[in-house]
C-alpha cells in the first residue's frame, strides 16, 4: 500500500522544485519524494474539482439532459510529468488542468449557449476563456473551448478550497468523438499525436478529418485547409490506413468484466492494459462518500503501473457507468461515434 504523508500547505517553491526534479528524471524512475509531492498536490484538487462540477451542473440545469454530459477527472501523474517535460518553462504550481471538468454538448449552438451561461453565472468563482480552439484550432486539428475557473467562496468554512485552478473543456459530441479516436490510436499505434507529434499519416488523417467535421458543423467556421482538399485527403487516408476496420478491431479486443459493467457508482478507478493481444479494462466503482478509498486505490494502481506505457490508470467521477462511458469512451476503446461521423461526412 502506498502511504503518502499529508502536507498542511503547498509552498510554491516546494511544488516547483518537485516539478523540476520530475522533469529531469527518466520516465521509468521518477524521484519518489517529488512524486509524493505531486500526488499530494493533485489530491488537494479533488474537493475544489467537486465544487466546480456542482456549480457547472447548476449552470446547465435548464439544458435537456439527453443533450449534455458532465464529468470530471484528476490528471494522471504520467500525463502531468509528460507535460512538464514538453513545456520546459511550465511550473507545477501554475499548471491549470490538474483538475478538469468536461462538458459534452449536442452541437455548436449548444456550446455557444453553455459558454455564455458559464461566463454570466453569478457564482463567485473567477473564470476566463483560456483558449477558443474552435475559432483558432490547434495545429493537430483539435477543437473545443477551454475555460479556466479559479475557485472562490467567501464563507470561512470553504476558505481552504479557494484559488485552485480547474480547467473546463466544452466540446460538441463530434469534437469529442474526434479527440477520443486520437487517444485510442495513440494507445495502439504509439503515434504521439496528442503530445504534438505530427509526422505520421495518422496525424495527417486526423488533421484533415477534423476540418471535415468542423465544416459539417458550421460551413462558415474556421478551417485549417480548404474543405475540398481536406475531404479528399481524409478519404484517401481513411481507406489507406483502414481506419474504420482498425478502430473496430481495437474495440473488439477489449474485455470488460461483467461485474464492472453492472456497477453503479459516482467515482471510478480505471486500469486499461493494452499489452496483450486482447486488451483488458479493470474497474473499481466507489460511492460519492468513498472519495478517500477511491483515491487510495488510484495511488496504488498508479504506483503499480508507473513507467509502463502499455497501462493507463485514471480516476474519474461521473453519475453512473453509462455517463462514464459516454464522457470517457477512450478508456473503453469506444470509437463507434467517430466511425459513424467519418462514414457520413466522407461519403457525402
Amino acid at each position: 500500500m502506498v502511504e503518502i504523508p499529508i502536507l498542511v500547505s503547498f509552498p510554491k517553491r516546494e511544488l516547483n522544485r518537485a516539478g523540476a526534479a520530475l522533469r529531469e528524471a527518466p520516465d521509468t524512475s521518477p524521484p519518489q519524494a517529488s512524486l509524493d509531492v505531486l500526488r499530494q498536490w493533485r489530491s488537494a484538487h479533488q474537493a475544489p474539482l467537486n465544487t466546480v462540477q456542482m456549480w457547472l451542473r447548476s449552470v446547465i440545469r435548464s439544458e435537456p439532459r439527453k443533450d449534455i454530459i458532465v464529468a470530471q477527472r484528476l490528471k494522471r501523474a504520467p500525463s502531468i510529468i509528460r507535460k512538464l517535460k514538453r513545456f520546459k518553462t511550465m511550473e507545477l504550481s501554475t499548471m491549470q488542468d490538474i483538475g478538469g471538468c468536461r462538458i459534452i454538448c449536442k452541437d455548436r449552438k449548444s456550446i455557444k449557449r453553455i459558454v455564455e451561461k458559464i461566463k454570466k453565472s453569478k457564482a463567485q468563482h473567477l473564470r476566463n476563456i483560456r483558449n477558443d480552439y474552435i475559432i483558432r484550432p490547434k495545429d493537430d486539428g483539435y477543437r473545443g473551448i477551454h475555460i479556466i475557473a479559479r475557485t472562490k467562496n467567501n464563507k470561512p468554512t470553504f476558505e481552504h478550497l479557494n484559488n485552485f485552478k480547474i480547467e473546463i473543456q466544452v466540446r460538441t459530441k463530434a469534437q469529442h468523438a474526434w479527440a477520443t479516436a486520437v487517444e485510442t490510436v495513440d494507445l495502439f499505434q504509439k503515434t504521439g499525436i496528442k503530445s504534438g507529434n505530427q509526422s505520421s499519416l495518422w496525424s495527417e488523417f486526423f488533421l484533415n478529418v477534423s476540418d471535415c467535421i468542423a465544416y459539417d458543423e458550421d460551413p462558415s467556421g474556421t478551417l485549417i485547409a480548404s474543405f475540398e482538399s481536406a475531404k479528399s485527403r481524409a478519404l484517401e487516408l481513411y481507406n489507406e490506413l483502414r481506419v474504420g476496420e482498425r478502430l473496430e478491431a481495437y474495440r473488439e479486443t477489449l474485455r470488460l468484466f461483467n461485474k464492472f459493467k453492472n456497477k453503479s457508482g459516482a467515482i471510478f478507478v480505471l486500469v486499461l492494459d493494452t499489452a496483450d493481444e486482447k486488451s483488458v479494462l479493470r474497474g473499481y466503482a466507489f460511492k460519492a462518500t468513498m472519495a478517500e478509498e477511491a483515491n487510495q486505490r488510484y495511488l496504488e494502481e498508479e504506483q503499480r503501473t508507473l513507467g509502463d506505457a502499455q497501462k493507463d490508470v485514471v480516476l474519474v467521477s461521473a453519475l453512473g457507468i453509462d455517463v462514464l462511458t459516454a464522457a470517457y469512451p477512450n478508456y473503453f476503446l469506444d470509437t463507434r461515434n467517430f466511425i459513424t461521423i467519418c462514414r457520413k461526412i466522407l461519403s457525402a
